[in-house]
């Protein structure tokens, strides 16, 4: 996960950017199925989203 972060916070990203990584976390704990509820896998989804959120724009923004 903090490859990931690392890349969100990459200052050539565009929000579309990390738009398409966001749907690509979620599509990867989707098929990975690691024992999560519906419940937790949306928890987990929605503290993604917010944390993505809370990044200021970029260069690129």
């Amino acid at each position: 996960m903090e490859g990931v972060w690392d890349l969100m916070e990459n200052q050539n990203m565009t929000r579309h950017d990390r738009q398409l990584v966001l749907d690509e976390v979620n599509i990867l704990l989707d098929d990975a199925k690691p024992g999560f509820t519906k419940i937790q896998h949306d928890e987990l989804s929605l503290c993604i989203t917010t944390k993505l959120n809370s990044l200021g724009p970029t260069l690129n923004y």
